[in-house]
């Protein structure tokens, strides 16, 4: 799923972490068109389904 930008990811993070669902940010190497250490990805979960959807629910699917 997509999110809009860095900030996005950020703001879901925080949701995240007030709904004790376990996050992780990832970011980028570099080593492709993308600037070094840009945060790209958020891993979320494990967790309940309902939990993760009402996180990612609106997001578009890539």
């Amino acid at each position: 799923m997509k999110a809009d930008d860095a900030r996005h990811i950020e703001q879901i993070e925080q949701e995240a972490k007030q709904h004790n669902v376990l996050s992780s940010k990832i970011h980028d190497a570099g080593h492709t068109q993308i600037p070094a250490g840009s945060l790209t990805v958020l891993a979320l979960g494990p967790d309940e389904n309902e939990k993760l959807d009402a996180l990612t629910g609106e997001l578009k699917l890539l």
